[in-house]
């Protein structure tokens, strides 16, 4: 499979993996901006760092559930997602993922990274 369509296949598998774990007994999640709940399957999973960095792109530190709308509207301010983060992740999270995002990722390990992403997210959606 060529990088670009495994990516597309480990994104999706991730999102509904992340967004099916964080679910209920009643299949419901929280967006953790507006704290809207909703069944799983409509929610959104929402990038700190910008998911076009390699590094951070399936980074359980930067991935977290979101509706629609607070997807959407942290693209253009970030800020209360960043004051989420600073409230909400281990001491240092933010730092720790910007340090990281700014590493060099080589294709092949992205390519293992992709593979395993794949990998792990079935067995979450089995």
């Amino acid at each position: 499979m060529n990088l670009p369509d495994l990516e597309n296949k480990a994104d999706l598998l991730y999102s509904q993996a992340l967004r099916k774990s964080k679910a209920d007994h009643r299949g419901m999640v929280t967006c953790i901006l507006c704290g809207k709940e909703m069944p799983w399957e409509e929610s959104e999973c929402s990038h700190y760092i910008p998911r076009g960095n390699k590094r951070t792109r399936f980074h359980p530190s930067n991935t977290h559930i979101n509706c629609h709308d607070c997807n959407i509207r942290h693209n253009d301010n970030q800020e209360p997602f960043r004051k989420w983060m600073l409230a909400n992740t281990f001491p240092g999270g933010v730092s720790f993922l910007r340090k990281l995002s700014r590493e060099y990722i080589y294709s092949l390990d992205y390519r293992i990274l992709l593979d395993e992403t794949i990998k792990q997210s079935k067995l979450i959606l089995k």
